[in-house]
């Protein structure tokens, strides 16, 4: 409970408190209105990038860099199949 609560449960505390507040802006018109209603989601005005998109686009980035970095680890480390030589007398049965 203890780690939860330090780790999901701040960052539903921060999003909550600061879900009016926006992370950044940017000049109105420069997108979509559906796009900008997108990332002012749920509460932030538009022409904002709202804290609770914005932590879910870094959480997603952050994922993927590890999954890369991590997958390009397994990779050079992957054991190379050998094949196993079978008997003659085993290959007709």
């Amino acid at each position: 409970m203890l780690r939860w609560t330090l780790t999901s449960g701040l960052q539903m505390f921060l999003q909550f408190w600061h879900s009016r507040t926006p992370v950044f802006t940017y000049p109105l018109g420069w997108l979509p209105w559906p796009v900008e209603w997108l990332l002012a989601f749920p509460r932030c005005p538009y022409g904002a990038v709202s804290i609770n998109i914005w932590s879910m686009v870094c959480g997603t980035v952050i994922a993927l860099c590890g999954d890369a970095i991590l997958g390009g680890m397994k990779v050079q480390n992957k054991p190379e199949k050998q094949k196993i030589p079978v008997p003659a007398e085993m290959k007709g049965r």
